[in-house]
């Protein structure tokens, strides 16, 4: 019994490892995308561990006590590690044309087998060393290799199944147990028995024959042979197809299509015919079921549901064999009768064309469709007796023969990548299975006692004949790598690169400084490596491998390398700005480069090339190409040109030529005086390296897996190392250091220190990376630069080469310098001195591609971001360099009237609404310096404000008066308050305020009436004012009489001073004794008063004589002088509690003391304390001094 664990998105199973402690299953995948899985031995928790730069895993084992996985990748020649997290990988070990084949380990050994020389190596899984010698033996091939050995093996681990009771297959977890059933049965609830999901088979191959419809085990074609299971009797069955879904055979002989179940297989007639059957299609999506007939030259199409028949297409020459493609709403099919084409239409009945006409074909039959190549396959047999099985893309294009056998084929059928094809063969009928994207045969089997074989078709109730994985159509939208879960994807990056955050392309950070670029053969790629770190950073050469040659321009910033297709590529370090440089060609063959290297002087390319499909040509040469694409032969009649290094500052080359004549060569980087400067008879020198610090060559001698080296002149010369079983490709120098590409080692790039050879390390030791080719370096601390072509190209019009003591000019094949011209080249026109405005300095060339400084005429002026010019043919670029010099078009709150802003002109100009012109400008002028003659453009139009101040009052400060903005205001004017009625005010557009501002502000008034009383006229008869601070007399009305001894009234900010209810009062009636004469004791009260009121007169001197002298004259007129605007009054007066004085200021009484405020001075005026103030007899409007205070009062 058996069960399938795993079956989809699994293209090309492989190798297979078993951790049964950890209960992990590993596997391979060989097929579209590569990679290495593990899920749990039950074929759960699936996953990938290793994708990035793997070809192809043959082997691989399991090391259950450190968790680690060893694997051989065939592809990269390697035998590698990697933690079961998918982490840590390293390249053990690598050997150069081998082909490793199956791996084992135990304990500290690996043991790999190899069957190109035929021998079981012995590793140190620790670091890929060998441990002992290899095992071989003459006849004896070794392929597969196990462990066998007590301590190999746990025997605890079986007792988790031993008492589980699983009835069809146990599996371990790492904690204990669980139970599957075999394929075809389900687990029931106590997960322990099984029962029967289906009546019949749920995996597949059908086929049918002359009598019977039959049904195989799919795993017959992994089997040398098998006894078919023939399940339905039925006579002459031509054609089958399934419908998984409802697990439905159709199949129909010539007259009569029928059906069954696959669980029952009882036949039903669905419809008699009366032409003959010459195909049948099923679309699984719309459920309908297609049939041709070839008589009848119609094909028809038959609802599921319906089961009502319908001509789709009539007219047709003998059609058959039709095929489906649901996904794509395609039909094909064959027709014809003397020849056959292949025709195809929409299943709209749409663009019916014929795909392949018969003048490309010969006896096509059996149609199929693989949904991940997208291409359509077919039989074919040749009238001379073999057959072939072709294919075509949909559109007709393309068409190959994949198989080519003398066996007769006769059905075909695709199932997940692999062509199932039935042949007659002496034995019987061979099932024959074919890789299609490995293009071979894979296996076969053989059906016993099956008989003529008329159809075949895969029944697998999990698999969609027209399905694809999601990673299939264009790549599941990834960039790189698409790594299928079940139904979704999620897209990955290879080495070098990492995921965006769109989750679909790859990016990678360039390195700008101290990097080692090298090309990664076994994957297509140009890598990046950091000196400090060893950080590795792809480069995206978008399809154009690297094949030949790589260097670095610090001028461009481009990485550059050679291709096989006679062309030079160039492009950023960040995947951007590709650029191609055609290589001349040869009369008969196309040109090749061998290594590349830059003048960092110039930018300029030197490369060695070579023509034809293979080297030792007489038109191998070195050669030069301008970053523009200016080529020239230097050096020309080498063999095989290989190493080349450049040192600019002596003007010097140096080379490697191999073959008939193997020398180290020097040359002038122009070509001249080419010599050879070290004779290396029966030697093969390749790649080669300079220091230019000890002035020392390095270079591969390949045919012994050397480095040798010599002085600049040849001298010195003498092996530095030699290496064991390592082929030797690529090499670089940076500080002291040789850096090596190596083939058959464990690294790729190996670290040598100069001074001791000896002292050997691994260099950016990934196990990503395959096989490096080619090596080189860039530090910006390694500048080696001509000086004189470093300036402006030596002013040469198209090449400069550096040569010794300086440099000279040149120009491309077929081209001569200007005669009497020692740098223009013939083809090179000039530039003019003065082109639109642009007057180039002195000293410029003006020859084609020039690079000029420059200045503008009169009147112009240097574009923004232009610093220079290059001239260009007959004109400079960019044209627009120099602009005319116009004053700005525009300013504050304004406009221009009909002006051109050209310098010299005068323009009249108008304001926007809310603003008004400055009368003081009428017209401005713009000047040559590109500016207007005004000190300020923004005073040409100023803002409409209304007036700030008005009678007795102004405006706020935090109001702008600008056009209709409504402004508060407040009275200034002493005396003045705020209309009551007008809270805010507008300013209009003609700068005035919408209220009329006389009427803001109003005069404080005092009442005009009194109680009991009324207000006397002036002494010019004039009525008395009633205004703040003026005094106006009374008089009470008859019948009353003044209460107090008042005679006048003082009008103050808050009314009255005094209080005018008790001015008047009724008068009363006095006796007749009172009114007849003076009675008797009033005589002695008058002497009395009399007597005291002397008597106080005399303290009142002294006490104010003694106040002034306390208080101070000089301080009391500080204290006065110090209010604004006070004058000193001559008249004041001392009491108890302070100084009281009149002045000439406001009307105001101010009372000193020595802890009183001015405020409260003022405020003193309006005390009620003080409403008994005589009228001053010297100023009419002037405070009185008060009387005294009394305790009373």
């Amino acid at each position: 019994m058996y069960r399938v664990l795993i079956h989809d998105n699994l293209d090309g199973p492989h190798a297979l490892a078993v951790d049964p402690l950890e209960a992990f299953l590993f596997w391979s995948d060989i097929g579209k995308f590569t990679k290495i899985e593990v899920s749990s031995l039950s074929g759960s928790n699936r996953k990938t561990l290793v994708y990035s730069n793997l070809l192809l895993p043959y082997s691989i084992a399991a090391d259950c006590a450190f968790r680690r996985l060893y694997f051989i990748d065939v592809g990269q020649e390697t035998v590698e590690t990697v933690s079961y997290e998918g982490k840590d990988r390293k390249v053990l070990h690598k050997m150069t044309y081998s082909y490793f084949f199956d791996v084992a380990v135990f304990k500290d050994y690996l043991y790999v087998t190899e069957v190109v020389r035929d021998e079981l190596y012995f590793f140190n899984k620790s670091d890929g060393k060998e441990l002992q010698k290899s095992l071989s033996k003459d006849g004896l091939k070794y392929i597969g290799v196990t462990v066998f050995h007590p301590d190999a093996h746990n025997a605890s681990i079986r007792a988790h199944c031993v008492s589980y009771g699983c009835e069809h297959i146990c599996v371990t977890k790492k904690d204990g147990a669980t139970c599957l059933c075999k394929d075809g049965y389900t687990l029931n609830q106590d997960m322990r028995t099984c029962s029967l999901s289906s009546e019949f088979f749920h995996r597949g191959l059908m086929f049918s024959n002359k009598s019977s419809i039959c049904i195989v085990d799919i795993r017959v074609v992994t089997h040398f042979s098998y006894n078919p299971n023939c399940v339905l009797k039925i006579n002459n069955t031509l054609y089958i197809v399934l419908d998984t879904d409802d697990r439905q055979i159709f199949l129909a002989n010539n007259t009569a299509i029928y059906s069954a179940n696959v669980d029952d297989p009882q036949l039903s007639r669905m419809i008699e015919l009366s032409g003959t059957i010459s195909g049948l299609a099923w679309d699984g999506y719309d459920r309908i079921l297609y049939w041709t007939e070839n008589n009848s030259g119609k094909m028809w199409r038959m609802s599921r549901e319906s089961e009502t028949a319908q001509v789709f297409l009539e007219g047709l020459e003998n059609p058959r064999d039709i095929l489906i493609l649901p996904h794509e709403r395609l039909v094909y099919w064959i027709s014809g009768r003397n020849g056959s084409n292949i025709e195809s239409c929409r299943m709209d009945r749409s663009n019916h064309h014929i795909v392949l006409d018969s003048a490309d074909l010969e006896n096509p039959r059996s149609l199929s469709y693989d949904p991940q190549s997208k291409r359509i396959y077919f039989l074919s047999n040749s009238s001379v007796g073999r057959s072939y099985i072709r294919s075509l893309r949909l559109d007709g294009s393309d068409l190959v023969s994949f198989v080519s056998t003398d066996k007769t084929l006769e059905k075909l059928e695709i199932y997940k990548g692999h062509l199932l094809v039935t042949a007659k063969d002496d034995q019987g009928t061979l099932i024959m299975s074919y890789s299609i994207d490995l293009s071979s045969f894979t296996t076969s089997g053989i059906f016993e006692n099956a008989g003529n074989i008329t159809n075949i078709k895969v029944f697998d109730e999990n698999f969609r004949q027209n399905e694809t994985g999601p990673c299939f159509d264009l790549n599941g939208d990834c960039e790189q790598i698409c790594i299928s879960k079940g139904k979704s994807r999620i897209c990955e990056c290879i080495f070098g690169f990492k995921l965006s955050a769109n989750g679909k392309t790859c990016t990678s950070d360039p390195i700008k400084d101290n990097f080692m670029l090298v090309i990664d053969s076994t994957h297509n790629y140009i890598y990046q490596i950091n000196l400090t770190d060893q950080n590795v950073q792809g480069i995206n050469v978008q399809g154009n491998f690297p094949q030949n040659g790589l260097t670095y321009s610090p001028v461009s910033g481009q990485v550059i390398w050679g291709t096989d297709e006679s062309e030079i590529s160039m492009m950023f370090l960040n995947g951007t700005g590709k650029q191609l440089l055609p290589l001349p060609s040869s009369d008969n063959n196309n040109i090749y480069t061998v290594r590349l290297a830059v003048d960092y002087s110039t930018g300029n390319i030197y490369y060695t090339a070579a023509s034809g499909q293979y080297y030792f040509t007489t038109e191998s040469y070195i050669g030069i190409v301008s970053p523009d694409g200016m080529h020239r032969v230097l050096i020309t009649g080498l063999d095989d040109p290989h190493g080349l290094v450049l040192y600019p500052s002596k003007g010097l080359l140096f080379y490697t030529d191999n073959a008939y004549n193997s020398h180290l060569g020097q040359a002038n980087m122009d070509g001249s005086q080419s010599a050879v400067l070290l004779n290396l008879e029966n030697k093969w020198p390749t790649d080669l390296t300079v220091d230019y610090k000890s002035d020392y060559l390095y270079w591969i001698e390949y045919w012994n897996d050397r480095i040798d080296y010599c002085k600049l002149d040849g001298t010195n010369y003498n092996t530095l190392t030699t290496f064991r079983d390592t082929s030797l490709n690529g090499i670089a120098f940076f500080q002291d250091y040789l850096f090596i590409a190596a083939h058959g080692h464990s690294t790729n790039i190996i670290q040598m220190k100069i001074s001791d050879p000896n002292e050997k390390a691994a260099f950016a030791s990934h196990g990503e990376l395959g096989t490096i080719d080619f090596i080189t370096i860039y530090s910006s601390t390694v500048q080696n630069r001509n000086t004189f072509c470093s300036v402006k190209n030596g002013g040469c019009s198209t090449l400069c080469f550096p040569v010794p003591g300086g440099g000279i000019c040149g120009c491309e094949d077929g081209v001569e310098l200007k005669e009497g011209s020692k740098t223009v080249c013939s083809n090179i026109p000039y530039c003019p001195e003065i082109s639109k405005n642009i007057i180039v300095s002195t000293d410029c060339s003006r020859v084609n591609g020039s690079k000029c400084k420059f200045t503008c005429a009169q009147g112009y002026k240097t574009k923004p971001g232009v610093d220079s010019v290059v001239c260009n043919g007959d004109r400079y670029l960019p044209e627009e360099a120099c602009v005319e010099i116009k004053c700005p078009g525009t300013f504050a709150n304004g406009k221009w009237v009909n002006c051109n802003f050209s310098i010299g002109t005068s323009c009249n100009y108008t304001c926007n609404y809310g603003y008004t012109r400055n009368e003081a400008v009428s017209q401005a002028e713009c000047q040559i310096n590109g500016n207007w003659k005004l000190d300020n453009t923004d005073a040409l139009c100023k803002p409409i404000t209304c007036p700030k101040e008005f009678h007795q009052g102004k405006i706020v400060n935090t109001c702008e008066r600008r056009i209709g903005q409504k402004c508060d205001y407040e009275c200034t004017g002493y005396g003045y308050k705020k209309n009551e009625n007008i809270s805010k005010i507008e300013c209009m557009l003609s700068g005035t305020w919408t209220s009329d501002t006389n009427s803001l502000c109003q005069q404080i008034t005092c009442p005009k009436e009194i109680p009991n009383g009324f207000l006397l006229n002036n002494s010019n008869g004039q009525q008395c004012s009633t205004a703040l601070g003026t005094r106006c007399g009374f008089s009470c009305n008859n019948g009353f009489a003044k209460a107090r001894n008042v005679d006048s009234l003082h009008c103050l900010l808050d009314g009255w001073a005094e209080d005018l209810h008790t001015l008047c009062k009724v008068q009363k009636v006095m006796s007749s004794e009172l009114q007849s004469g003076v009675h008797p004791a009033a005589i002695a009260v008058g002497v009395i008063v009399g007597v005291s009121i002397i008597i106080i007169i005399t303290l009142i001197i002294w006490k104010r004589k003694s106040i002034l002298s306390k208080f101070g004259m000089k301080k009391l007129q500080e204290e006065v002088i110090s209010v604004p605007e006070m004058q000193m009054s001559t008249s004041f007066g001392a009491y108890d509690d302070g100084v009281y004085f009149h002045a000439d200021y406001d009307n105001y009484i101010d009372h000193l003391t020595d802890s009183t405020s001015r405020q409260e001075r003022r405020d003193l005026a309006r005390s009620p304390k003080y409403n008994n103030i005589e009228p001053s007899t010297k100023y009419d409007s002037a405070m009185a001094i008060p009387r005294p205070r009394t305790k009373d009062n």
